[in-house]
């Protein structure tokens, strides 16, 4: 097993640089296809003009199934980012991409988008990210056309406007949109009529989505339901605070040992 180096006194995670040996973490882990003891390769590495990532894969040597995905190895960012870039010639498909499994990809010139968990995080390129979608739509193709062929036949020409994109043929906008704010496109050159970054704030269902929710949000999303208030409500926290002001003078007038301090200490100041 090959790990990084302990007490080394370097960071945790290294540039990612084409010239450097990139050190692995590797550990032994159950094929899901057979069931026998495959490999798993962590590597942590920090992207250029980006940030940390965790790249796996895994690999099997009975039944030869492989994967790969990466994660972000920073936090949920404090907003969300949007990025568009505008692809009219071929060069620009060669753009880095790091796409989160929390992003969506829109190309809105075919109404085409790809949600958010339906793909495993990457790192690829423009290029890659629609062959992707190529390749996902076309693996189902023989079951569709058995099932559906006038539908199979859509989505044959669907595909081939997808690839028309793919090979340069046609200028399309290109959309990745990240609530978490760990994807990125790489703009470095680029002028910002081609490559457009927003930052924004999330919505609560973002957040809820996120698992982030903030205790704000939670008391807004369940505060007044069929006009019963929630215990977060200002008008409920000042009717709890009076009646237990309440409770606490009645008990003092029982003789209660803290209602009667209550009083002396009342009387000290006066």
């Amino acid at each position: 097993m090959t790990t990084p180096a302990a007490g080394g006194g370097g960071p945790l995670f290294k540039e990612l640089a084409v010239e450097d040996e990139q050190e692995t973490t590797e550990m032994e882990s159950l094929c899901m296809a057979c069931e026998k003891t495959g490999t798993t390769r962590l590597l942590l590495t920090k992207i250029p003009m980006f940030r940390e990532v965790v790249v796996m894969s895994f690999s099997c040597p009975h039944c030869h199934t492989s994967n790969s995905e990466i994660q972000s190895g920073a936090p949920i960012q404090d907003r969300g980012v949007r990025y568009t870039i505008s692809v009219s010639d071929k060069t620009l498909l060669s753009r880095m991409v790091v796409k989160s499994d929390t992003a969506t990809v829109q190309v809105p010139e075919l109404e085409f988008e790809v949600p958010p968990h339906t793909q495993k995080g990457c790192v690829t390129c423009v290029e890659g990210i629609l062959s992707q979608a190529v390749s996902g739509l076309r693996q189902e193709q023989p079951l569709r056309r058995a099932l559906d062929a006038d539908l199979a036949d859509k989505i044959d020409d669907f595909i081939g406007k997808l690839e028309g994109c793919v090979e340069g043929k046609t200028a399309f906008t290109l959309v990745l949109d990240d609530p978490a704010g760990n994807s990125f496109v790489d703009g470095s050159s680029l002028d910002s009529s081609i490559l457009k970054l927003e930052r924004y704030n999330r919505t609560v269902d973002q957040d809820r989505q996120l698992g982030i929710l903030s205790p704000v949000s939670e008391g807004e999303a369940s505060s007044v339901d069929g006009g019963v208030q929630d215990a977060t409500s200002p008008s409920v926290g000042a009717t709890q605070l009076a009646q237990g002001e309440r409770e606490e003078r009645e008990g003092g007038g029982k003789g209660d040992p803290g209602g009667e301090g209550s009083t002396t200490v009342a009387s000290h100041s006066d």
